[in-house]
């Protein structure tokens, strides 16, 4: 058991000794008077110096006498070493000069083996003192670094400071900022007093408030006038607090001149009240918020929410009687981002007093707090309610016109081509015997009809409601295959220059479109070269900015798009002329040598494929156009053609299932195809065709519908008669729809014909069609 005076930690003690029994007998006397130790037993110097310069002790006990070493040189090593362990030596005899040798090495004390049990009272003894002396440097280190530390923030601090006896009110102390700020030096400073750098006339109501506090150990701060060498008055807040300096009573003090921040502040009130005269005097609402309440509101504000006063609108939630849609509006603010945080041109529905919505334009900035979240909002807020009606009304308008243009430009071309049709059609009655005349007829109706059909498709791509067969393109491939079919279109006269991007131009578009794009724009630089001239057609990979679409008048997000480029060196145009170029039937062609939809189905085709189209002409120095269209980012799709009209028109004895809500398409198509051998069902809307599909007895190979029918639609029609037959194939006839090939909306693997097709193309479809089996029912 350990003793009541014995240490509460365990001592780790090294012993150097050469004899066993000695080492037992000192470990004895330790344990006896109840020591918790660890200990360890070396008896060469090597060991030894190797376990002091690698292990912590708390004590070493060495015998003097060693075969290879003594315990004087030990001591000696040890404490060279720059060790301060406790060191006692147990020895059997040592003489009273070497004793004290051996004291002045550094050993902290001796026992005689034949007097061991005084070994425990010299270890604790030693272990006291050490932790004694220990204890005393750890303070004076500290009391020095403290001193120090006073000294570097005396001396560094941004502000005067200085230190003045209490008796006397002489400098005993001034820091550097003190030297520059007041223009004394240091020794000017320590042979003055305080009272030196006041105003004579505030010296005695300073000597006054000194004396009420000399015995206070109260800080005090007060503002008063100072003077610097050079004569210059400046206004400092002054904080002092007594100390004891050198021996004496002083007072600590810092000076914080604030005569700049004076000045600001009185020129900030100045400020502040031209800027309330200018905000309460503003014609636009000014408003500051934080996220739903009103912090500062102007009278203009106020009145355009249809408020009595400021002080009215400020009780008011914004979320709940403001804002029309609280959270869409919270969510514009926290961000709408744009440069250096601000906001910029954010349009609104904001609710008057009462409940009536008006539409307001906002603008300002959003001040944020250090961990980046909105603290509040600073807004300028304009009514801009009147002027969206008119803008409204003017769309209208235009939009009236428009359609007008468009009717009349439709029924003008219709009519004609309904007339042609209708008159070879009476020929035909009148000379039914004459099969030659019958061919040459016919054939005149049939380029009448495709000339319907070109109409009609490009009214389609122009109100972007033309079906899309979606592909990834490689516009150089589409433009090097393309642009061969173009120089007898163009003439002799017109010279043509390709050129292609280096890399590849990938698209997801259809290759109809953009072949139709190219030739639009080409018959259209055409016609603008009436003399012959260049065309120049360029793909390439641009990255567009914010600040190139704001220079443009361009709507595309920044990146990279593929650029098709169509150039002329022809008339040019003006500005008036390039303003309604894209305008449906608007042309500067001669009466009938154009529709004046060329243009107007290219805006459309590229406003359909997501891309934009700009333009830039001048007179007499040609025209240039470029479509902009998203870049794609995977690998070219194969693309299989649709089918030639002029290959063999083939039949079959399948079953095809047949909607169609027009009676004399269906009766014309029905005859078409059962004289091709086909067995056809035939029915005029989606419930006949449901109804068929239940009750017939055979297979159903094939189920042709129409997409737009009164009630059942033909997507929806082809989904029911998929789950009840899942090896039929389906296609989609139609002259309008919202809907894409690749949209999901249409059954997997469908096949799609614009009307009007030809019968040739139809027969082929069915084909084609049916010879494809179904994926995942193979």
């Amino acid at each position: 058991m350990k003793s009541p005076e014995a240490n509460h930690y365990r001592t780790r003690i090294l012993l150097l000794e050469d004899n066993k029994a000695d080492a037992k007998l000192c470990f004895t006397e330790l344990a006896r008077a109840g020591f918790d130790y660890e200990s360890e037993v070396v008896s060469t110097a090597k060991d030894f110096t190797e376990r002091v310069q690698t292990q912590q002790y708390d004590l070493i006990l060495a015998d003097f006498r060693l075969p290879d070493w003594s315990g004087l040189e030990a001591v000696n090593w040890l404490r060279s070493s720059g060790f301060t362990v406790p060191f006692i030596l147990v020895t059997g005899t040592l003489g009273d000069e070497l004793a004290i040798e051996c004291i002045r090495a550094g050993a902290n004390d001796y026992v005689l083996k034949d007097n061991l049990e005084r070994l425990p009272i010299a270890v604790r003894h030693a272990l006291d003192q050490h932790k004694l002396r220990e204890e005393r440097d750890r303070a004076e280190s500290e009391l020095r670094a403290s001193e120090e530390q006073y000294r570097l923030l005396f001396e560094a601090n941004p502000n005067p400071m200085w230190v003045y006896a209490a008796d006397t009110l002489r400098f005993m102390a001034v820091n550097e900022t003190a030297v520059k700020h007041y223009g004394y030096s240091r020794s000017e400073f320590l042979s003055m007093t305080v009272k030196d750098i006041r105003l004579p006339a505030e010296v005695p109501r300073f000597l006054e408030e000194h004396k009420k506090r000399l015995d206070s150990l109260e800080t005090d701060r007060e503002v008063w006038e100072h003077v610097k060498k050079d004569g210059s008055r400046i206004q400092v807040q002054i904080s002092s607090a007594p100390i004891h300096f050198r021996g004496c009573k002083a007072r600590l003090v810092l000076a914080q001149d604030i005569t700049e921040s004076l000045r600001a502040e009185s020129a900030l009130r100045e400020t502040t009240q031209s800027y309330q005269s200018v905000v309460n005097g503003a014609p636009f609402g000014i408003l500051q918020t934080e996220l739903t309440r009103v912090s500062m509101a102007n009278p203009a504000l106020a009145t355009i929410l249809g408020y009595e006063s400021q002080a009215e609108l400020q009780q008011v939630d914004l979320a709940v009687y403001i804002y029309c849609d609280s959270n869409e509006c919270l969510h514009d603010l926290q961000k709408y981002k744009s440069a250096m945080g601000r906001v910029v041109d954010l349009e609104a529905k904001w609710r008057r007093k009462g409940g009536n919505p008006i539409a307001v334009r906002c603008r300002g900035r959003t001040i944020r707090a250090r961990e980046g979240q909105p603290l509040r909002y600073e807004i300028f807020v304009e009514n801009v309610t009147e002027q969206r009606l008119l803008e409204a009304q003017f769309r209208q308008a235009q939009k009236m016109e428009a359609i007008g243009r468009l009717a009349g430009g439709v029924s003008h071309d219709f009519n004609n081509l309904l007339m042609i049709m209708t008159s070879y059609a009476q020929l035909i009655e009148d000379c039914a015997t004459d099969s030659a005349k019958v061919t040459r007829y016919a054939t005149q109706i049939r380029d009448a009809g495709k000339r319907a059909a070109s109409v009609t498709r490009q009214l389609l791509a122009f109100s972007r409601k033309q079906i899309q067969e979606l592909r990834v393109l490689n516009l150089n491939v589409v433009v090097n295959e393309f642009v061969k079919m173009l120089p007898p279109l163009l003439g002799e006269d017109v010279e043509m220059a390709i050129k292609t991007a280096l890399e590849e131009c990938l698209v997801y578009a259809d290759r109809g479109q953009i072949e139709q794009v190219i030739m639009n724009l080409a018959v259209n630089a055409r016609d603008a070269m009436p003399s012959g001239g260049k065309l120049t057609i360029e793909t390439d990979i641009v990255e567009l900015d914010a600040e190139y679409s704001r220079q443009h008048t361009v709507q595309l997000p920044a990146g990279h798009y593929a650029m098709l480029a169509v150039s002329d060196s022809g008339l040019g145009m003006n500005a008036e002329t390039q303003a309604r170029i894209f305008e449906p039937f608007f042309t500067t062609k001669e009466p009938g040598k154009g529709t004046g939809l060329g243009l107007a189905t290219v805006y459309g085709i590229v406003k359909q494929s997501n891309g934009v189209v700009w333009v830039y002409s001048e007179v007499g120095k040609g025209t240039t156009f470029k479509v902009y269209l998203p870049l794609a980012q995977t690998a070219v799709e194969a693309q299989s053609p649709n089918p030639a009209e002029q290959g063999p028109i083939t039949g079959g004895s399948e079953t095809i299932l047949m909607v169609e809500d027009e009676p004399l398409l269906r009766a014309v198509n029905r005859e078409f195809l059962e004289v091709k051998g086909y067995c056809i069902l035939e029915a005029s809307n989606g419930a006949q065709a449901l109804h068929i599909c239940e009750t017939h007895q055979g297979p159903i190979d094939l189920l042709i519908t129409d997409v737009i029918m009164p009630g059942i639609s033909g997507i929806e029609l082809a989904k029911s008669v998929l789950a009840a037959r899942r090896q039929i194939r389906v296609v989609y006839m139609s002259g309008y729809t919202d809907q894409t090939v690749d949209s999901g909306a249409l059954a997997p693997d469908a096949i799609f014909l614009q009307k009007p097709c030809s019968l040739a193309l139809l027969a082929q479809t069915i084909r084609r069609a049916i010879g494809t089996p179904r994926k995942g029912n193979e």
